[in-house]
């Protein structure tokens, strides 16, 4: 007689059912940023006074060291994961890790820290990497802006705290090695709790692309995500520019903003307050601007936050003194955190799951690379000019890559190159799955329906039907007597019965004999639960809806938690019993066929 082994545990996506572990990974992450925080202050300040470097472009070696080398390492991390899983890739993230805190301490020479910076790129690129997708696995589609916010959150929150905390160590003890200890404790937990406590996610990755049909073609390999990532698809490829331009502002404010600083008599301590202030601002505005492209779509937080940047650095470039350039770190940090988590979010929007891991490591290569364009840039500008001029210049790529955004970026938190499209029919209450439709609703002014043929084979009636002709057009028998057993009624929507307009919502219904119909056209930000649930007086939507999607998305979640998306030629069966919201900045516009939905919808009670 043999013992069944219990059944595993059912596998859901979603924060609120993976919540255990993905506060874990967010601790985790913050151990992450912390390493990273560990050189914010000190090491720009040890170039010039332990090592002696006079050139910008020589201090600035070490951004690019680690820039380059995480660069590679993202986009090794990605292809890995989606290979040999997630948790593996992260140990040995830890484990390169490890001596990055001993060679800062102890270096005798600026070589030994391009060393340590190298290891750290390489720790960055596959433990950071690693936890952005683990939190993308675990939440699934829904709310994948809140998760990244709060990742990116705590990695640059720990930053912001770890640059504080060592300039004051810094400003108490001198620039080594005392303020290198913290990161000696930050590595070993980091790595004890990745290889003790975190759990692989790659089983919610096949539970996503089993539940979820995607289109065809969706198995890619390295070469054909790099392509389709970097230039391919023209929402992907802006997506990542931006995060190249990103990282070159980040980039600067890292190498060469403390010394513009030191020039003007700032001291060490109060160095190392300007150094985290852009990071904090960061930090927090992320635990926002992750949830809110959720809502209103990733596109207008990327323009904006780009432009954002490119102002707060003009400012800094003119300013002199504390506190001008503390409001231009705040507001940097500000249009950082706009941008940050939501570009993320937008590649996994994007991309299939199977090759997601992928696609996120292509686009972290070249988010990660503008290090090295920041680096060589804002040094050659400085040595050829000064220190404002390299300021200067990173500012004008701010606003250019928010211009490359605005022109190229597909509206909506999805490509419409390569997004899903969806029906949310399936049998049983309150249940939802994605499947392609079968067929695409006919253009604007096309009929729907085959003419009809009297006996002698000609078309039936000596009128057609004209939707804009009058109140009722029908079909008509062949004596010209109104035939309904056999006609059509047709009604049109730019003249309909009745007009239904709750805050961001518009119902237009058309009466036919009886049987009703609406246009549904529900604007950005609309949100059952807040524009529709005060008129219906129903904790969720009672309604049983069959229609089609025209334009725009929507997303549905069900009182049991099940969830979809419809969009653009998807039609739809959906239960009572859900809230739902517009996705993106594109209004939804639909078609709902059930009469009673029709007539009732939005209507109050």
């Amino acid at each position: 007689m043999t013992t069944a082994k219990p059944a595993a545990p059912a596998v859901r996506l979603g924060l609120r059912e993976n919540l255990p572990q993905f506060s874990l990974l967010v601790a985790v992450n913050a151990l992450v940023g912390a390493m990273v925080g560990q050189e914010r202050t000190v090491l720009p300040l040890l170039a010039e006074q332990t090592f002696g470097l006079t050139a910008f472009t020589a201090t600035a070696t070490f951004v690019v060291a680690f820039g380059a080398t995480k660069a590679l390492a993202n986009l090794v991390a990605g292809a890995m994961t989606d290979r040999v899983g997630r948790k593996p890739v992260l140990v040995a993230g830890w484990v390169i890790g490890l001596p990055v805190p001993l060679l800062l301490m102890w270096a005798p020479s600026w070589g030994w820290v391009l060393v340590a910076n190298v290891l750290l790129g390489v720790n960055q690129g596959l433990t950071w990497s690693t936890t952005v997708i683990m939190k993308i696995d675990l939440v699934g589609p829904s709310r994948r802006g809140l998760a990244l916010g709060l990742n990116e959150a705590a990695g640059y929150g720990a930053v912001a705290v770890t640059a504080l905390v060592t300039g004051e160590i810094a400003a108490r003890y001198g620039l080594r090695p005392e303020p290198f200890f913290l990161g000696v404790a930050v590595v070993a937990l980091g790595l004890g709790l990745s290889a003790a406590v975190v759990r692989e996610t790659s089983h919610h990755v096949a539970h996503e692309a089993a539940t979820t049909t995607w289109a065809a073609g969706e198995e890619l390999g390295l070469a054909a995500v790099l392509r389709r990532t970097s230039w391919g698809d023209p929402s992907l490829a802006a997506v990542c520019q931006a995060g190249l331009v990103n990282n070159a502002v980040d980039g600067l404010a890292w190498a060469l903003l403390p010394l513009l600083f030191a020039s003007e008599g700032v001291s060490v301590a109060g160095i190392g307050v300007l150094a985290a202030l852009y990071p904090a601002v960061w930090c927090v505005g992320q635990l926002v601007t992750g949830a809110w492209s959720d809502r209103v779509g990733r596109k207008p937080l990327i323009v904006a936050g780009m432009l954002l940047q490119g102002v707060a650095l003009g400012l800094m470039a003119v300013a002199t003194g504390f506190p001008l350039w503390a409001v231009g770190a705040v507001l940097v940090g500000a249009g950082t955190a706009l941008v940050y988590p939501t570009l993320i979010a937008a590649v996994g929007d994007v991309a299939h799951p199977h090759w997601r891991a992928t696609a996120v490591g292509v686009y972290r290569l070249w988010r990660d690379t503008g290090y090295v364009v920041g680096g060589i840039l804002g040094g050659v500008v400085a040595d050829a000019f000064d220190l404002r001029a390299a300021v200067w210049v990173v500012a004008a790529l701010s606003v250019a890559s928010a211009a490359v955004v605005a022109v190229r970026m597909v509206p909506g938190p999805r490509s419409t190159a390569t997004q899903r499209t969806s029906s949310m029919a399936r049998s049983g209450p309150a249940h939802m799955r994605n499947r392609r439709p079968s067929a695409i609703p006919p253009a604007a002014g096309a009929s729907s329906l085959p003419a009809r043929r009297g006996p002698s084979g000609g078309q039936r009636g000596s009128k057609s039907c004209n939707a804009s002709g009058g109140p009722r057009d029908c079909i008509h028998g062949p004596r010209g007597e109104e035939d309904h057993m056999a006609g059509m009624t047709v009604r049109s929507f730019e003249s309909p019965d009745e007009v239904r307009s709750p805050d961001k919502t518009k119902v237009e219904v058309v009466d036919l004999d009886g049987v009703k119909a609406a246009q549904i056209t529900l604007q950005p930000g609309w949100r059952w639960s807040e524009c529709i649930k005060p008129v219906a007086g129903t904790d969720s939507c009672q309604v049983h809806h069959v229609g089609v999607v025209v334009s725009g998305r929507i997303h549905v979640v069900h009182d049991d938690g099940t969830e979809g998306d419809a969009g653009p030629g998807d039609a739809y069966v959906i239960n009572p019993g859900h809230d739902a919201w517009v996705l993106g900045d594109e209004p939804l516009v639909g078609f709902e066929f059930d009469s009673s939905a029709a007539t009732t919808y939005a209507k109050p009670s």
